[in-house]
This record gives structure tokens, C-alpha cells and sequence, in this order.
């Protein structure tokens, strides 16, 4: 089983452990015990899915909906077994869909904090769906290889446009891989990659704010190409780091600046 399969298999466990005596769950862990990564991911995944349920548990049906649900099924006439699973799905869809659309709309609560789930602008959703797709298919082509964060950005600095972006503070003493410099619908793009202790490699894109509309409040929250990313706005540029690891563990890297 490679590590995909057992992450694929493991997203399908169910909260309360009701699935843990399954051999292929075991075998699943097993796979993943040279990728503390991905059991990151998975563990974040269940902090969620367990704010989900409360979220669900929180709210009471109205009290005429059984007598509704009962009168209906006597006067529906049965259907073949496969239409009734194509509505089955089509209306586990419609729920999913609207419970999703509530959290979008007040927002998660993780640990206490605040966390932005409002949904990338247009823009910017295309702009994390094109920039971690790079990344999903090795697409990065180093202009200068270097571990110096400061040569990267003094290289940077003397091929750009504009003005290069401050690097967090907790980014910086990092040893990096190299940067590249690309367009992105004819806009100005840049690409650091650092490798940090714990966390893997994580890649901090920047592109001029003016570049890429679209109004977002606080550091944004997303996942696209199974990375998770946390997104920011920082002296007129918009701010992207994108890893294989946690949100909480991006939100540390990012912000401590």
C-alpha cells in the first residue's frame, strides 16, 4: 500500500474509531510511518470533521419533520433500486452542500481561534489552484539555487519589476532550495522554497496585490492539489505559503514576522 492508498483509506475512518479493527486501517497507519506529514494532515482533517459534528449536533430538526418524512414515504411509489441511489447521493449532496455553506458563512472555530473559512475570491482561488499545481508536478525551474535565504532575495531584488517582498521573520534563518521568477496571466510571480525542521518544505509564493483583485480580511485558509496554503496581504503584495502540513503549522510560519 503506498502512502495515497493509505491516506484515501484512513479520510474514510470514522470519528468515533468504530472502523479501527479493520485490518486495512492498520495497514493503512502502517504506510504512513515514514510520512509524519501526511498523519498531520489527517490529524487536522479530524479536528474539523469533530467541529462538523458538533456543529451538526447543535442543530435541532423541526418537530414536524418525521410526521412530514413518514406521510411522504406512504404515497411515494417505490423506485428501482438504482434511481433510488442517484437521489440518495443527489440529496446527501444538497445537505453537504448547505451545511458547508453555513460554516463558509460564520466561520470555524480551532483551538479557540478564529480561523478565516470564507472562501478565496475568483481570482485567487485560480491563482492557489495554479501556483500549488506547479508544485504537484515539479514544474519549478530555479532561476538561482541557493540555502541562503538572502542571496535569494538579493537576486530577487535586482530581476523584478517591483519592489521584493519581506520574508517572515520565522522563514528567514531557514535554509532554502532556490527561487524562481514566472509570469502568471502575464503578472510577475515569485517562488522561495525552505526547508523547515519539522514541517517539510514549504513554498512562499508573491505576487503584486494590484495584480490579483479580490478583497479577503486576515490570513485565508484554503487547500488546493492536496496542499494546504495560508494566504496574506503585506505591503502592497498578497502572500502565499502553501506545504504539506498543518494550517496551524503554516499560520506559525507566516505570521511570526
Amino acid at each position: 500500500m503506498n502512502p495515497e492508498e493509505a491516506r484515501l483509506i484512513l479520510q474514510c475512518r470514522r470519528a468515533q474509531g468504530q472502523d479501527d479493527s479493520l485490518p486495512a486501517m492498520a495497514e493503512a497507519w502502517e504506510a504512513l510511518e515514514l510520512h509524519p506529514e501526511i498523519r498531520a494532515n489527517l490529524a487536522a482533517d479530524a479536528e474539523i470533521d469533530a467541529l462538523i459534528g458538533q456543529k451538526l449536533r447543535s442543530f435541532a430538526p423541526p418537530a414536524e419533520l418525521r410526521s412530514v418524512i413518514l406521510t411522504g414515504a406512504k404515497v411515494t411509489p417505490m423506485l428501482p433500486w438504482w434511481r433510488r441511489r442517484t437521489l440518495l447521493l443527489s440529496a446527501a449532496a444538497v445537505v453537504v452542500l448547505g451545511f458547508f455553506s453555513l460554516l463558509l458563512r460564520s466561520g470555524l472555530h480551532l483551538d479557540g481561534k478564529e480561523t478565516t473559512w470564507t472562501g478565496p475570491p475568483a481570482g485567487l482561488q485560480n491563482f492557489l489552484e495554479d501556483t500549488t499545481a506547479r508544485l504537484k508536478e515539479e514544474n519549478i525551474n530555479f532561476a538561482l539555487a541557493s540555502d541562503k535565504s538572502g542571496e535569494l532575495q538579493t537576486y530577487l531584488a535586482a530581476h523584478l519589476k517591483s519592489p521584493v517582498a519581506a520574508i517572515p521573520a520565522s522563514l528567514s534563518p531557514l535554509l532554502t532550495y532556490g527561487c524562481e521568477i514566472f509570469q502568471w496571466k502575464g503578472h510577475e510571480v515569485t517562488l522561495m522554497c525552505f526547508e523547515t525542521e519539522n514541517e517539510g518544505t514549504v513554498h512562499l509564493f508573491t505576487i503584486n496585490e494590484k495584480d490579483l483583485p479580490g478583497n479577503f480580511s486576515g490570513p485565508l485558509l484554503a487547500s488546493a492539489n492536496g496542499y494546504e496554503t495560508i494566504t496574506w496581504k503585506q505591503d502592497g503584495k498578497i502572500m502565499q505559503l502553501a506545504g504539506h502540513t498543518t494550517h496551524e503549522n503554516l499560520r506559525k510560519l507566516a505570521m511570526n514576522s
